[in-house]
Parts: structure tokens; sequence; C-alpha cells
């Protein structure tokens, strides 16, 4: 009857054995499918995040573009100095002056670097900077008429600097006519 027993006992814990590495196997096939869910949702959100962030870049580099923008619309195109030079004569004309434009120079602003080649030899080299455009200018007219046309000079949308600012007046013709001469400066590509 003991072993009969022993017999009873071994079955029922062996049932009991089986039922709990099924219950086992069971919980980690659960586990490992959770897991499999949880990677994809991880790889659909890094994918989604991806996006936002090619949207910030794209959205970075547009902003950077229209500071470029801005930028370069203060600079004096190199090949339209001919261009800038209306633009101030037609600011003569709009504020009453008579302008003369008696020097024209558009130069280079370089600077010497050190370059060290792939031997380790160190060079000075030129490399341009930027561009320069000056001008010497004069005007003349009454004085509302001087003073407008420097205000729009100023006002102009350009990097220009104004150097060496001479004024006289006379009398011409029982008005006094005021004579105004300058140097200007103003940065090129």
């Amino acid at each position: 009857m003991n072993n009969s027993k022993t017999k009873g006992i071994f079955f029922t814990l062996l049932v009991i054995l089986i039922i709990g590495i099924s219950g086992l196997s069971f919980l980690i096939y659960r586990i490992n499918s959770a897991a499999k869910i949880i990677q994809g949702y991880k790889e659909e959100v890094a994918v989604s995040s991806s996006d936002v962030d090619i949207i910030a870049l794209k959205q970075m580099i547009k902003q950077v573009e229209d500071e470029a923008s801005k930028i370069d619309s203060y600079i004096i195109n190199n090949e339209r100095a001919i261009d800038f030079i209306s633009e101030i004569e037609d600011i003569s004309y709009r504020s009453g002056v008579n302008l003369v434009i008696q020097n024209v120079d558009v130069k280079d602003v370089s600077e010497k670097i050190s370059v060290v080649d792939s031997d380790g030899n160190q060079s000075k080299v030129d490399t341009r900077l930027y561009g320069q455009l000056n001008m010497k200018v004069k005007v003349n007219g009454e004085w509302a008429s001087v003073s407008k046309f420097l205000i729009m000079l100023e006002n102009i949308p350009k990097k220009i600097n104004i150097n060496e600012m001479i004024f006289s007046n006379e009398i011409v013709d029982n008005k006094r006519v005021w004579n105004v001469s300058f140097d200007l400066t103003g940065i090129t590509n």
C-alpha cells in the first residue's frame, strides 16, 4: 500500500510539475510576445521621432536660408555695383541735390593665413575675405535737400560706411548752398 500511496503522490507531483512547467512556458511565451509588441512600438516611435527631427531640421534650414538672404541683401552685389550707384543717383534726384561721383574703386580685402601642408611645412597664403566698393562723392544743394539726401543714404538697406565728411556753404544767387564731400565704403561679395 505504501507503494501505491507513493505512486499516487508521485503522479500528483508529476501532474503539478507538468502544469507548472506548462504555465511557466505559457508565461514566457506571453512575455516574449509582449516584448515584440513593445519593440514594434519603440521602432514606430523612433521612426515618428525621426520624422519630427526631419521636420525640425527642415524648419531650421528654412530659418537659416531666410537669415542668409537678409544678410546677402545688405551686401552690395559685385556684379551689380552699377545698380547700387544708380540707387544713390535716384536718392539724389528724390532729395533735390546735385550729385557728383568723383571716383569708384572696387577691390578685394584679403588676409594672409597660415597653412600647414601634409608634410608639416607651414606657409602664408593670401585669402580673400570680402570685396570693398569705395566712392568719393560730392553733393550740393539747400540744407533741407542735403540733410534729406544724407538721411535717405543712411537708411539705404546696404552695409555702408561714410567717412571723412566735409561740409561747407556759400551764397549763390542770394541762396545758401551747402557742399558736402565724403568717402563712401560698402562691402561687396
